[in-house]
């Protein structure tokens, strides 16, 4: 899949639900392994040596930490001068609480925390919100899956409602449960924030009109530092939220860079008051919009949206029905638009690409899973073709798995971009997987040919192959 699909890609580590996946960094970093010794006792010795080293500290749940170690634990976490990160997925009773919310009143070295797991809860929130108001270390909050519900949600709220002082960068409230109840009472808290520039709030159950307003509140306050906003998998956003969201606050924001409404209600209502306020936009860069709801209706203000906007430099659409007629009103933009560089249309129900603007600077375009067949991956080159060979010359990488390409379809495309060169010359990755491959021989053969006279370009289709 191309890059931007890898957005939570991270190194492969075992890890809790709702734990962040642990970045790797150049400083050591300490997990609670099987060992049938407790390394509690030599946790709290680097700690308390204040071992400039140890600046990660991952406990799982899978290791059995009696609670007084655990306290024993936090205390010197209090102490230190150097740890940067905390992390622990085992369920916290209360007096382990108290011990944490005691440990970040007096910490001043961490910056990243994520604690508990599913059953953390509204009263896990209340119980460490006393050591949370007084930190001025911490940057990232990590509460993803963690239970809070509404309840939590309003614990949280009063947090940044209480102190001025807080100066948390990054919230991840993904998967909590909570309604339009929570989040607008977070949002309303948040309301002239000038701290926090990233929130995922994804697979909760909110999106009424006034929760929206309350986001827009925070979007046009003229001092947000919000970049990175993560809505997707929301249940029961609707159209009405996007249209207040994007009236009152993305057409005055000037910080949000990433906008992520996957798997949203957006509609084509939506789409509409986005395209309107992204026009004269100048920061917001990378629009997830699978699986909206959009309709060709909708792509075809995504068209007008790409002729006005020059700072949109991933459009990500996969899984609407715009169909051929939707995807060509975007593709017409390109005429003039010179600043997307990723476009992924997936799913979208395109059968044949009847035209790319000549001046598009696009570098991936993905269609994947549109049913294409021969007739629909010969239609790129005829478009190409059809503006003397100047679209997409600045194409790296094209996705056309899934869609029912035969041996002879296959063999026909690598032909001609084998024997011209300009069709198609920056092209390095094709992705042509899950196709029907009736003849895997052939297709080896059919790559190796390629190799020949374009050895710049890597084939990928079925089974992992490579070329």
């Amino acid at each position: 899949m191309p890059p931007f699909m890898k957005e939570n890609e991270e190194p492969q580590l075992p890890r809790e639900p709702g734990m962040p996946t642990p970045v790797a960094v150049p400083t050591p970093t300490v997990w609670g392994s099987a060992r049938a010794n407790s390394p509690v006792d030599g946790w709290i010795q680097k700690l308390e040596k204040d071992d400039p080293a140890f600046k990660s500290l991952y406990v799982m749940s899978f290791r059995t930490i009696e609670s007084a170690d655990f306290i024993r634990l936090c205390a010197a976490i209090g102490k230190s001068k150097f740890l940067e990160e905390f992390h622990t997925g085992r369920e916290l009773v209360e007096n382990d609480l108290d011990a944490l919310s005691q440990c970040l009143s007096v910490n001043s070295s961490l910056k990243i925390l994520s604690v508990g797991n599913k059953n953390f809860g509204a009263d896990g929130m209340e119980r460490i919100f006393p050591g949370l108001a007084k930190n001025t270390s911490l940057r990232i909050l990590d509460l993803e899956n963690k239970g809070l519900g509404d309840r939590g949600m309003e614990h949280l709220a009063r947090l940044f409602e209480s102190t001025a002082d807080i100066q948390i960068e990054s919230m991840k409230l993904g998967c909590n449960g909570f309604t339009d109840i929570g989040a607008s009472a977070l949002l309303k808290a948040l309301s002239s924030n000038t701290s926090i520039t990233s929130i995922d709030m994804h697979g909760n159950a909110f999106g009424s009109a006034d929760t929206g307003a309350a986001l827009g509140a925070w979007l046009a306050f003229k001092e947000c530092a919000l970049q990175s906003l993560n809505l997707s998998t929301t249940e029961g956003l609707s159209e009405d939220f996007v249209v207040k969201v994007a009236q009152e606050g993305l057409a005055r924001n000037t910080s949000l860079t990433r906008l992520n409404l996957n798997e949203c209600a957006v509609g084509d209502a939506g789409v509409t008051a986005l395209a309107e306020a992204l026009a004269d936009n100048k920061s917001v860069s990378s629009l997830f919009l699978d699986g909206c709801s959009i309709t060709a209706v909708g792509a075809s203000q995504l068209q007008a949206l790409l002729t006005a906007n020059t700072q949109i430099k991933e459009l990500i659409i996969r899984n609407n029905a715009i169909h051929e007629e939707g995807f060509n009103a975007i593709c017409s933009a390109l005429r003039t638009n010179t600043t997307l560089d990723v476009l992924e249309c997936g799913g979208c129900g395109v059968s044949r690409v009847a035209q790319i603007g000549s001046e598009t600077s696009i570098t991936h375009l993905g269609l994947f899973n549109n049913g294409l067949g021969d007739a629909g991956i010969a239609s790129i080159l005829y478009a190409v073709e059809a503006n003397n060979k100047t679209s997409l010359n600045s194409l790296v990488s094209l996705d056309v798995s899934g869609n029912e390409i035969s041996d002879d379809g296959f063999r026909s495309f690598c032909e001609r971009i084998g024997a011209d060169l300009e069709l198609l010359p920056a092209l390095t990755t094709l992705e042509i997987g899950g196709n029907k491959a009736d003849d895997k021989e052939a297709w080896v053969s059919v790559c190796e040919a390629l190799e020949k006279t374009r050895p710049g370009i890597r084939v990928i289709w079925g089974d992992g192959h490579k070329y």
